[in-house]
């Protein structure tokens, strides 16, 4: 079931995939499980995100082959 979340953190990896950008973000601070999954669900032509931005995040969590997945409905630069 998806549960609505807002998250910010860092990106630190980013892949281009069907005219999607997915990506990888994880809070500042680090450390196990400090991670997640973002599939950029956003219309074409929306900002892209970029390794090494601090981004807030507003989605829905998923489960996708037995891993957590944010799927993405808005981006925000942070600072």
């Amino acid at each position: 079931m998806a549960t609505p979340v807002e998250v910010e953190g860092v990106v630190f990896a980013v892949a281009p995939d069907a005219g999607f950008t997915d990506f990888w973000m994880q809070d500042p601070g680090g450390g196990a499980y400090s991670g997640i999954y973002a599939r950029d669900g956003r219309a074409a032509g929306a900002p892209a995100v970029e390794e090494g931005q601090r981004v807030r995040i507003t989605g829905v969590t998923n489960e996708r082959n037995g891993r957590s997945v944010l799927e993405v409905d808005a981006v925000a630069t942070v600072g």
